[in-house]
Protein backbone atom coordinates (compact mmCIF):
# COMPACT_ATOMS: atom_id res chain seq x y z
CA UNK A 1 0.00 0.00 0.00
CA UNK A 2 2.78 2.63 0.96
CA UNK A 3 4.43 1.62 -2.83
CA UNK A 4 1.14 3.05 -4.23
CA UNK A 5 1.09 5.79 -2.01
CA UNK A 6 4.22 6.91 -3.03
CA UNK A 7 3.67 6.61 -6.80
CA UNK A 8 0.80 8.16 -6.65
CA UNK A 9 2.06 11.38 -4.30
CA UNK A 10 4.99 11.16 -7.37
CA UNK A 11 2.20 11.86 -9.97
CA UNK A 12 0.22 14.49 -8.52
CA UNK A 13 3.81 16.60 -7.49
CA UNK A 14 5.12 15.71 -11.38
CA UNK A 15 1.27 17.48 -12.72
CA UNK A 16 2.00 20.36 -9.77
CA UNK A 17 5.76 20.87 -10.43
CA UNK A 18 6.22 19.38 -14.15
CA UNK A 19 9.20 16.91 -12.87
CA UNK A 20 9.42 14.19 -10.96
CA UNK A 21 10.93 13.76 -7.60
CA UNK A 22 13.59 10.99 -7.36
CA UNK A 23 13.17 10.51 -3.69
CA UNK A 24 9.32 9.54 -4.08
CA UNK A 25 10.40 7.04 -6.47
CA UNK A 26 13.47 5.84 -4.89
CA UNK A 27 11.45 5.65 -1.30
CA UNK A 28 8.83 3.06 -3.21
CA UNK A 29 11.87 1.30 -4.70
CA UNK A 30 13.24 0.83 -1.21
CA UNK A 31 10.19 -0.33 0.41
CA UNK A 32 9.55 -2.75 -2.47
CA UNK A 33 12.75 -4.37 -1.81
CA UNK A 34 12.83 -4.41 1.85
CA UNK A 35 9.01 -6.41 1.54
CA UNK A 36 10.57 -8.81 -1.02
CA UNK A 37 13.34 -9.21 1.54
CA UNK A 38 11.61 -9.96 4.59
CA UNK A 39 9.31 -12.56 2.02
CA UNK A 40 12.08 -14.09 0.98
CA UNK A 41 13.56 -14.61 4.65
CA UNK A 42 9.64 -15.60 6.03
CA UNK A 43 9.67 -18.53 3.29
CA UNK A 44 12.76 -19.31 3.95
CA UNK A 45 14.22 -19.24 0.33
CA UNK A 46 16.37 -16.25 0.23
CA UNK A 47 20.10 -18.06 -1.32
CA UNK A 48 23.26 -16.59 -0.35
CA UNK A 49 23.80 -14.91 -3.94
CA UNK A 50 19.90 -13.34 -3.91
CA UNK A 51 20.64 -11.81 -0.69
CA UNK A 52 24.11 -10.25 -1.81
CA UNK A 53 22.26 -8.76 -5.09
CA UNK A 54 19.63 -7.37 -3.01
CA UNK A 55 21.52 -5.54 -0.40
CA UNK A 56 23.27 -4.01 -3.13
CA UNK A 57 20.67 -2.78 -4.81
CA UNK A 58 19.54 -1.52 -1.45
CA UNK A 59 23.12 0.59 -1.14
CA UNK A 60 22.42 1.68 -4.95
CA UNK A 61 18.94 3.08 -4.31
CA UNK A 62 20.37 4.07 -0.89
CA UNK A 63 22.97 6.20 -2.21
CA UNK A 64 20.59 7.43 -5.15
CA UNK A 65 18.64 8.78 -2.99
CA UNK A 66 21.08 10.60 -1.08
CA UNK A 67 22.49 12.13 -4.26
CA UNK A 68 19.26 13.32 -5.00
CA UNK A 69 19.01 15.09 -1.66
CA UNK A 70 22.23 16.62 -1.90
CA UNK A 71 22.33 17.89 -5.29
CA UNK A 72 18.31 18.74 -5.21
CA UNK A 73 17.44 21.46 -7.84
CA UNK A 74 15.49 22.99 -4.87
CA UNK A 75 18.23 23.80 -3.02
CA UNK A 76 20.35 25.55 -6.05
CA UNK A 77 16.93 27.91 -6.35
CA UNK A 78 16.58 28.84 -2.94
CA UNK A 79 20.96 29.97 -2.94
CA UNK A 80 20.02 31.56 -6.20
CA UNK A 81 16.80 33.26 -4.06
CA UNK A 82 14.23 32.25 -6.45
CA UNK A 83 11.37 29.87 -5.13
CA UNK A 84 9.12 28.59 -7.50
CA UNK A 85 6.09 27.10 -5.67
Amino acid sequence: MFIVIELLRSIIEYFAVHRLKITFITDAALVFVLREIMIGLYEHNLESGMIMALATLILVIGILRTLAVVFSPEKYLEVEGVRHE
